[in-house]
């Protein structure tokens, strides 16, 4: 009787201990795994300074690039920075790092679509069929440059891996070094980002006060900018400089922007309104040749 109450005890220890060391384990983990997160969130807010989120959600579409002799994949292109996955690590880097297998002359590595309209991407060169659209501001990588078009890497998981764009449609470029950080800032109203330095020309993104941006460069009365992989210039009056400089060269911005500023109604959008997606069209849907050419 003894040693049975002696073993019952027995067993009820050993059970206690391993359910502590259970315990013990899942803590040690549950630790480690956030270590992991706080490191990778760094490496990804490190390229920036003051923590710009450029980011969109990612998804399985990249295109696939080079960086520092390692095969990446780019999920979000940028003129001034790039947010890209070495295996599952995400990084943000500059452009001018990534290579994607071009002998294209440097001013012409990027191409931004500044077309009116979403521009249309063919199958070849001889514009025959159209697979796709994209929409002002799109950045692509060149992969070569024709008379009259331009060849760019497509993201992967999508139609695909390549296509044409009529060289009209877009501005050719190389990546910039960029200014630094800014600050969309219009009291209670959004701001529209254009293709051109031109208030009438197309609209890239409509964009809400207090959101934070990539300064590419000043370009006098307009700033350069990117934001969530597209290209585009803002009226200097609507931002204001956080810093100028990126990571660990970042230095708070000397420039203070007035709030009293005069702000233009055709540049500004209430953040009441609605954004028409009118020019946002699904890179899965396909395009009849027969459709008005833009």
């Amino acid at each position: 009787m003894v040693n049975r109450i002696h073993q019952a005890h027995t067993g009820k220890r050993s059970v206690i201990r391993e359910i502590f060391s259970a315990v013990l384990i899942l803590l040690a983990v549950s630790l480690a795994c956030s270590a992991v997160a706080e490191i990778k969130t760094e490496n990804i807010n490190a390229g920036l300074g003051t923590g710009v989120r450029l980011l969109k959600k990612p998804n399985d579409s990249a295109i696939r690039g080079s960086y520092q002799g390692t095969d990446v994949k780019v999920q979000i292109l940028g003129v001034c920075r790039s947010y890209i996955f070495i295996g599952s690590s995400p990084m943000i880097v500059n452009t001018s790092d990534l290579s994607f297998a071009t002998d294209v002359a440097p001013e012409e590595t990027l191409a931004c679509v500044v077309s009116t309209t979403p521009a249309k991407v063919y199958w070849g060169p001889e514009f025959k069929a159209a697979f796709s659209r994209c929409k002002p501001g799109t950045i692509l990588a060149v992969v070569a440059v024709g008379d009259d078009y331009i060849e760019v890497k497509y993201p992967e998981e999508k139609n695909a891996f390549r296509g044409f764009l009529k060289k009209a449609s877009v501005q050719l470029c190389e990546p910039a070094e960029g200014i630094g950080t800014g600050l969309v800032k219009n009291g209670k109203q959004s701001v529209n980002m254009r293709a051109k330095m031109d208030i009438k020309s197309a609209k890239v993104e409509t964009i809400k006060s207090g959101t934070e941006i990539i300064v590419v460069s000043d370009t006098g009365n307009w700033y350069e900018v990117e934001y969530n992989g597209l290209h585009g210039y803002i009226r200097k009056e609507f931002i204001t400089l956080l810093e100028k400089g990126f990571g660990d060269e970042a230095v708070p911005a000397d420039e203070d922007a007035s709030d009293d500023k005069a702000v233009s109604d055709d540049e500004t959008v209430s953040d009441d309104e609605d954004v028409s997606d009118d020019q946002t069209v699904s890179d899965d849907e396909a395009v009849s040749e027969k459709e008005a050419e833009s």
